[in-house]
């Protein structure tokens, strides 16, 4: 939720939709056309949302409307987590790799996290990201 009365769903068809009532009732506000299996804000502004085939979108308006950013490599992202407005992580479903972004969207890099799956990542701090996945691994980044 982005407030006690507003939040934010994503669908398996590809809707994204929004509460103004604290879950009473969902009205959509995006199309995707991919399946979405995230969405997180940064800020009451400021927000992302992952899904199939790279799906990464990005709202500055607090989620009246949504941009496709180019996350490239064809993978489903599961999760996105945010330090900032610009630094993002993204896990996949493979849990092969990690997608990245310091600059809100208009880059990203793969970096490889581990040899076991990694399927959760979060910030620690501003520029450090924990991850943890099948196995017992964890990675932790500096």
């Amino acid at each position: 939720m982005l407030s006690p009365t507003t939040g934010y769903a994503g669908s398996s068809s590809g809707q994204i939709y929004q509460t103004l009532d604290g879950g009473t009732s969902w009205s959509p506000v995006a199309e995707t056309g991919r399946a979405v299996s995230d969405i997180t804000f940064v800020s009451p502004t400021v927000g992302y949302a992952v899904g199939a085939n790279s799906l990464f979108l990005k709202t500055t308006d607090g989620g009246a409307t949504w941009v496709a950013k180019e996350a490239g490599g064809g993978q489903k992202l599961t999760s996105v987590r945010c330090a900032t407005v610009d630094r993002c992580v993204a896990t996949t479903e493979a849990g092969t790799l990690l997608v990245r972004t310091i600059d809100g969207g208009a880059t990203f890099s793969t970096p490889t996290p581990a040899t076991d799956r990694i399927l959760a990542a979060a910030f620690a701090s501003e520029t450090r990201v924990v991850a943890a996945g099948k196995v017992g691994a964890s990675v932790i980044s500096d």
